[in-house]
């Protein structure tokens, strides 16, 4: 078990992202640029929490109702994680429900996520490096 404070902000962050809460925007810097990886869903790039919450709301298009598990949080290195996930939704025309893994790159700055990323798997996200 590890004291390392980006844990309980990533726990926090997946818990606010489950609620509904706009209480994940505390875990997003002012300035994070924020990327949906190929592969996935949307693709594409984003600056800013208003670009990011834009992201957040092409994800969510695709899904009736999606639900993320933390499965393991990675320490890359002091700044970086690598949040390993199972997200499970229900695709928001066909009603068909699915499960996936993906992979949070994040990148801490003054307690904030400064970049967010969403890959398919862990090689995606170490490529991004």
């Amino acid at each position: 078990m590890t004291n390392d404070p980006r844990i309980p902000l990533i726990e926090a962050a997946v818990q606010a992202f489950n609620a509904q809460n706009e209480a994940l925007l505390e875990f997003i810097h002012p300035d994070v640029t924020s990327r949906v990886a190929e592969g996935l869903g949307s693709p594409g790039a984003f600056k800013g929490a208003e670009g990011f919450e834009a992201m957040m709301a092409d994800w969510g298009e695709a899904w009736s109702e999606n639900r993320i598990e933390l499965n393991e949080t990675e320490l890359v290195d002091d700044k970086t994680a690598f949040v390993h996930t199972t997200q499970t939704a229900v695709g928001a025309g066909s009603g068909i429900p699915i499960t996936f893994g993906t992979v949070f790159l994040v990148v801490f700055e003054d307690g904030q996520a400064i970049r967010f990323e969403i890959h398919p798997d862990r090689e995606s996200a170490a490529a991004a490096l």
